[in-house]
């Protein structure tokens, strides 16, 4: 729905050729009133990027796929703002440690309900 919202604008000419026709001081004053009415104290704008490198990185998304969304220059600045979390990495551990044990079948890790919420399996 965004994807397709932004590229609607971008057909559009704006005089100021700006994507969207909203001032910056704008932007951080709506982002200050939501993160007061929401009782959150330690929250900055740019706090944001990392939330949008790591979600990308969680659903999947390779790292020089989201160098490029980003605009980083390096894969290691792309590094720097995605965060692993072990809990998200530990049931493709799992289900690697599952396929390699004789015991268990190519099927029985495919349905691990934990494996399947982390990772679409097509």
């Amino acid at each position: 729905m965004l994807y397709s919202m932004i590229e609607r604008r971008l057909k559009v000419v704006n005089i100021s050729g700006k994507l969207f026709n909203v001032s910056a001081s704008a932007v951080r004053y709506a982002f200050d009133q939501a993160r007061e009415g929401a009782g959150i104290s330690d929250l900055h704008f740019h706090d944001l990027r990392h939330t949008y490198g790591s979600r990308l990185y969680h659903m999947g998304v390779d790292l020089y796929t989201i160098k490029k969304l980003m605009g980083h220059k390096s894969l290691k600045m792309t590094e720097r703002y995605v965060h692993e979390n072990l809990e998200v990495l530990q049931p493709s551990a799992v289900a690697l440690d599952k396929f390699y044990d004789n015991s268990t079948t190519v099927n029985e890790v495919v349905n691990l309900s934990k494996v399947e919420k982390m990772i679409k399996i097509n």
